[in-house]
C-alpha cells in the first residue's frame, strides 16, 4: 500500500490504527447522558423500524431535528451490537472521516507530510472525544464525514458538482449543522489547488436542488421545521441575548486553541452582568474583524483554513437556547479540528519541525485518557463535578445515578448518597444562573428526594401515604411539566387512598409523556387489580416497548397470564 493521494487503503488503515489506539476503551461503554432516551427507550431506532425513522423527528418533536440517515445507521449498528456496535460505527466514520481530510489536505498542501500532520490533529485533537465516545453524538461525525467528502469532490479542476452536492445533503440528513459545509465548499471550489474556473452554474443550481429537498422533507414531515417550537433555556435578559453568541463564539474558539477541560458540561451562566456582556460583545467584534481582515489578504490555503476553523462554530450560535443548559461543547468543534491542523500544518516549522508532532502526541493521550470517563454514568458525572463542583445540575445527575442504584438492591447506601446529592442541588440551585436553571434544579432535586422517601418507607416496610403525597405535590409545585412526578403522585395516592386514586395522576403522565414506561406499568398493576386483564396486557406491551428493561414490567406480565 502507497501513503499517497492516489492511495486509499493506506490513508484509512494508518488513520482506522490511529482511531483504534487512542480511542479503543470506548468500546467497553455503556450508556451515558441522553443515550437511555436516544437509544434504548427509543422504540423506533431500538427495533430499527426504517419506515418510522425515515419520517419522524430524531429524539424529540418539540426540538426540531430531522436526522433519518443518522437514524437509521444507528438503529442498523444497534441491532449488529447495542451500544457497543454504535461506539464501532462512530471509530469507524472517524477513521474514515481522517482518510477523507488526509486526502483533502493532500490536495490543498500539496505534500504527504503535512497532510499527515493535518490529519493526525483532526484525528486526536482531544474536542473529538465527546463526539466519537458519545454513542448519541455519532450524528457529528457522520455529518463531518459527508461535508468532507462534499468538499473533496468539489476540489480541483475535476470537480462534480451533483456528488458534492449529494454528499452535502446526505450530511444535512445526519445534523442540522452541515449547513456550514456550504462555505466550506464554495471557499475550496474558488480557492482550492487547482481550482482553475469552478462550474460555479452547475455548483449553485445542484446545491440549491440539495437545499430544496432537504427543507420540503423538514417542512412535509416536522412540525417545528425551522428549528425549535420553544427554547429549552428560557428568560435570558436583553443583553444576554446579544452577547451571548459572541461568549459562545470565543470560547469554542479558546476550546480548539487550548482544549482543556474536556467536558460536556461546560458552564455557561445565562444571566451576567451587562458590563460582562459588553466586554464579550467587544472582544467577539474585535476577532471578527481581524479574522475578516486576515481573511481578505491571506493567500488562498491560508483561506481555506480559517473556513475550516472557523464556519463550523456559527450556526451553534443562532440560537444558543436551544442546545440545552450547556451550549459550549467540544462536539461543535468536530470539523472546526481540521482547519486548526492545517493551520499548523501550513508553516514550513524548519528545526522545530517536531513541535506540531509532539503537540499531536499530546493531544493524543488526553484523548485517550478523556475516553475512559465516557465509560459509565459514574465517571461521567464525577468527572463533571470536578470540573464545576457548584453546578445543581450535575448534583441532580449524581443523585439520579444512585437512585437508580437501589432498584432491587438490598442496599439502602446508594439511597442516602442519593439524599445527599439532591440535597446539595437544592443548597447549590439559589443564585447559580437564569431563573430557568434554578426552577429546573428545584424541581428534579425535590422529585428526587420524594423518590428517595418513597424507597426509605420500602425499606421500612412501614408507609406513610399522605406524608409521600406531600412530597410529590411539591416537586409539581416546582414544574409540572414532570411525567415522573405524576408517576411518583400516583404510587403516593394509591398508598394513601387505594388504587383507584391514582390513575388521575397516572393518565396526566401519559398525557406528558406516553413513552413513560413507569407510568404504563403502574397503570396495568391497577387495571389488572379490577381484573381488566386485556387492558392490562396493552398497558405491560407499551410499558416493555418504551423500556425493554423494565423487569417489574415483565414480572406483571407473566403474572398476567
Amino acid at each position: 500500500m502507497r501513503f499517497g493521494s492516489n492511495s486509499r487503503a493506506g490513508p484509512f488503515a494508518c488513520c482506522a490504527l490511529l482511531t483504534a489506539l487512542v480511542f479503543w476503551p470506548v468500546l467497553a461503554g455503556d450508556l451515558v447522558y441522553d443515550d437511555e432516551l436516544i437509544l434504548r427507550q427509543n422504540p423506533a431506532l431500538r427495533d430499527a423500524e426504517i419506515g418510522e425513522l425515515l419520517t419522524s423527528p430524531f429524539f424529540v418533536e418539540q426540538i426540531g431535528y430531522y436526522r433519518p440517515v443518522a437514524a437509521v445507521l444507528m438503529a442498523t449498528a444497534w441491532q449488529l451490537g447495542g451500544v457497543t456496535g454504535v461506539h464501532v460505527l462512530a471509530l469507524l466514520v472517524h477513521a474514515l472521516a481522517g482518510a477523507v481530510a488526509f486526502g483533502l489536505a493532500r490536495a490543498l498542501l500539496g505534500r504527504p507530510w503535512p497532510a499527515a500532520l493535518a490529519a493526525a490533529m483532526f484525528l486526536l485533537h482531544p474536542a473529538q472525544v465527546e463526539s466519537v465516545a458519545w454513542a448519541s453524538a455519532v450524528t457529528g461525525p457522520l455529518a463531518g464525514l459527508f461535508v468532507l467528502l462534499a468538499v473533496r469532490a468539489a476540489c480541483g479542476a475535476r470537480s462534480r458538482p451533483l456528488l458534492a452536492a449529494g454528499w452535502w445533503m446526505v450530511a444535512l440528513l445526519c445534523k442540522e449543522s452541515a449547513v456550514a459545509g456550504l462555505p466550506l465548499i464554495v471557499g475550496v471550489a474558488a480557492w482550492g489547488a487547482g481550482a482553475g474556473r469552478p462550474r460555479w452554474r452547475w455548483l449553485l443550481a445542484a446545491f440549491a436542488v440539495a437545499f430544496a429537498i432537504w427543507a420540503a422533507l423538514r417542512l412535509a414531515l416536522l412540525a417545528a421545521p425551522l428549528g425549535a417550537t420553544a427554547p429549552v433555556v428560557d428568560g435570558p435578559d436583553a443583553w444576554r441575548r446579544i452577547s451571548a453568541p459572541a461568549e459562545l463564539f470565543l470560547r469554542h474558539l479558546l476550546l480548539l486553541v487550548a482544549p482543556y477541560p474536556c467536558t460536556p458540561f461546560h458552564e455557561f451562566r445565562t444571566v451576567i452582568a451587562p458590563t460582562t456582556a459588553l466586554a464579550w460583545l467587544a472582544a467577539a467584534i474585535a476577532t471578527a474583524a481581524a479574522l475578516a481582515l486576515l481573511l481578505g489578504r491571506a493567500a488562498p490555503r491560508l483561506r481555506i483554513a480559517l473556513l475550516f476553523a472557523l464556519a463550523p462554530v456559527l450556526p451553534h450560535l443562532v440560537d444558543f437556547r436551544v442546545a440545552g443548559h450547556y451550549p459550549l461543547a467540544e462536539r461543535y468543534l468536530y470539523l472546526a479540528t481540521f482547519g486548526f491542523g492545517l493551520l499548523l500544518a501550513m508553516p514550513r516549522w524548519g528545526r522545530w519541525h517536531f513541535v506540531p508532532w509532539a503537540l499531536a502526541l499530546v493531544f493524543g493521550l488526553a484523548s485517550f485518557d478523556q475516553s475512559f470517563v465516557w465509560r459509565d454514568q459514574r465517571q461521567l458525572v464525577e468527572h463533571g463535578i470536578g470540573h464545576a463542583p457548584r453546578d445543581p445540575l450535575l448534583a441532580v445527575m449524581a443523585g439520579n445515578f444512585e437512585l437508580a442504584a437501589t432498584h432491587g438492591g438490598s442496599d439502602i447506601a446508594p439511597l442516602d448518597r442519593a439524599r445527599a446529592a439532591f440535597e446539595r442541588a437544592l443548597e447549590l440551585a439559589s443564585g447559580y444562573g437564569s431563573a430557568a436553571v434554578t426552577r429546573k434544579a428545584r424541581a428534579d432535586a425535590t422529585l428526587g428526594l420524594a423518590w428517595c422517601e418513597l424507597y426509605h418507607q420500602q425499606y421500612r416496610r412501614k408507609f406513610d401515604g399522605e406524608r409521600l403525597v406531600a412530597h410529590f405535590r411539591a416537586a409539581l409545585a416546582c414544574d409540572e411539566s414532570i411525567a415522573a412526578a405524576w408517576v411518583g403522585l400516583g404510587v403516593a395516592e394509591s398508598i394513601a387512598h387505594g388504587p383507584a386514586a391514582a390513575e388521575p395522576a397516572l393518565r396526566r403522565a401519559l398525557a406528558l409523556d406516553d413513552r413513560c414506561a413507569e407510568a404504563w406499568y403502574y397503570l396495568a398493576d391497577l387495571q389488572l387489580g379490577r381484573g381488566q386483564r386485556e387492558a392490562a396486557r396493552v398497558s405491560l406491551e407499551r410499558a416493555l416497548a418504551c423500556n425493554p428493561d423494565l423487569e417489574a414490567a415483565r414480572e406483571l406480565q407473566a403474572r398476567a397470564r
